[in-house]
């Protein structure tokens, strides 16, 4: 399916009765899929997500949500914002044990400070990213 029906079928979707943990989830998706389209309406909707995920308890969605906007500042270029939305997602997905998305994190953070020339930080983060891709036998990431 392409870029524009998944909007447009996500946006659908908005105006039936939906769970809240289900909205969040469409709310991040709208965001991701904005992402390549349009930067106000894919803040607008990571913003819905993380706030309605932060109102009903979803550490799962907020996670999602910071690390959504965390991709459309790295996207403005603005690393150091990123870097924040990045780490707060890190801590979430620390206490929730989600190893994948821990990897993802981290090889975010290490190419983020790579940005802004933080070469120590980003050395440790892409070690840290390393060692999960390594454990769970990913050579496409660990090469």
């Amino acid at each position: 399916m392409g870029q524009n029906k998944m909007i447009d079928s996500l946006t659908t979707m908005l105006s039936t009765n939906l769970i809240d943990s289900t909205m969040v989830k469409v709310y991040s998706d709208l965001c991701w899929y904005y992402g390549n389209v349009s930067l106000d309406s894919a803040f607008f909707y990571g913003e819905k997500a993380l706030e309605l995920a932060d109102k009903t308890g979803n550490t799962i969605g907020k996670a999602q949500a910071l690390n959504d906007l965390g991709i459309l500042y790295y996207k403005q270029a603005d690393f150091e914002t990123s870097i924040g939305y990045y780490r707060k997602s890190l801590l979430l997905r620390e206490i929730l044990n989600d190893s994948l998305g821990m990897d993802s994190l981290y090889n975010k953070l290490g190419l983020s400070y790579q940005r802004i020339f933080k070469l120590d930080s980003a050395l440790f983060f892409n070690v840290e990213a390393l060692k999960i891709f390594e454990s769970q036998k990913n050579t496409r990431y660990v090469a």
